[in-house]
């Protein structure tokens, strides 16, 4: 694929193929960049920061809908993950836009979800909520994902970064079992203390 050009909303998170994000919009720019892109159905970028700096890779996002207005024009949104990239140049504005744009190359990915390795991530995480004390999560079917409990699951950016660059869910999911068998381990042993 080559190279497009999509506005950019940096941000300190790593976001995955069709997960959902919900975020709060208020700074003008990012309020101008949102208007325009549901008017012109557009998809924007969030490349990666860590410690404030802008990595190069992010997810290609459109909003699946404003869940809330605000009298100032701040606003809710639910987003919808599109795809990845690797972000080829970042350009601080772009045709007298108030928000960055950037040139992006979408990443190979291989969407083969496996039913058993969710069987298995469903498993871990109840055990982990109930070592934590967390509610319990609804029961396992077959529409199960990994995906809203990610960032859920004490995974730090360094870690959504290296999970991140997996190139097909099934590496994500042994990636994330073995996040979960750590997390039970760790919190096993501090309990036994």
């Amino acid at each position: 694929m080559s190279a497009q050009l999509i506005p950019l909303f940096p941000l300190g998170i790593c976001a995955f193929e069709y997960e959902d994000i919900r975020l709060h919009i208020f700074e003008e720019r990012y309020k101008f960049l949102i208007n325009e892109c549901v008017e012109n159905n557009m998809v924007f970028g969030i490349p990666v920061t860590k410690n404030k700096t802008l990595l190069p890779i992010g997810s290609a996002l459109v909003v699946s809908e404003i869940t809330k207005r605000y009298p100032g024009g701040e606003m809710d949104i639910v987003c919808r993950v599109q795809f990845t990239f690797d972000l080829e140049e970042f350009i601080p504005e772009t045709n007298g836009k108030p928000y960055a744009s950037g040139w992006i190359k979408k990443r190979n990915y291989t969407g083969n979800e496996d039913n058993e390795l969710n069987l298995r991530i469903h498993d871990l995480l109840s055990e982990l909520y109930e070592l934590s004390e967390a509610p319990k999560i609804a029961p396992y079917d077959k529409n199960f994902s990994m995906m809203p409990y990610i960032h859920k699951a004490a995974l730090d950016i360094d870690g959504e970064i290296e999970m991140f660059h997996l190139a097909s869910f099934q590496h994500r999911q042994l990636y994330f079992i073995n996040h979960l068998k750590n997390m039970i381990k760790t919190l096993t042993e501090l309990q036994k203390m």
